[in-house]
């Protein structure tokens, strides 16, 4: 009975952990007196999730060119998404801070100062 709460362990804490950004930016908007903007963001976010996930079920359930076999184009999607990841993931990479000095905040949390509510459902729509 242990072995699969053992498994999926990892998965919840990632889980858990992904979404404290998210607290982060509503509780900060909300102490600011900004709800428009609060409900803006969190639309933005939901409205992205539902995208995101429109478009797995899509691709999940696209009929291959034979049995197990996924069609030519979620092939392709796979390795332009993929490349597109690897990219992101080096221009990161290089460009973080050198040693010993600190990192500035991303441009995304210093955005909140003075955050519209367009900006605020656009910045959802991103996360």
């Amino acid at each position: 009975m242990l072995a699969p709460i053992a498994q999926s362990l990892p998965i919840a804490i990632g889980i858990l952990l992904s979404s404290t950004p998210l607290v982060a930016i509503t509780l900060t908007l909300y102490t600011r007196g900004r709800k428009a903007a609060v409900w803006a963001f969190i639309l933005g976010w939901v409205g992205s999730m539902a995208l995101i996930g429109g478009a797995v079920l899509v691709m999940a359930d696209t009929p291959g060119s034979g049995p197990g076999l996924p069609s030519g184009w979620v092939n392709g999607t796979r390795i332009v998404l993929g490349l597109l990841l690897l990219y992101l993931a080096l221009k990161q990479w290089h460009g973080r801070p050198q040693p010993g000095t600190e990192a500035p905040p991303p441009k995304w949390m210093r955005l909140l100062e003075g955050i519209s509510t367009a900006k605020a459902g656009g910045l959802g729509l991103a996360l």
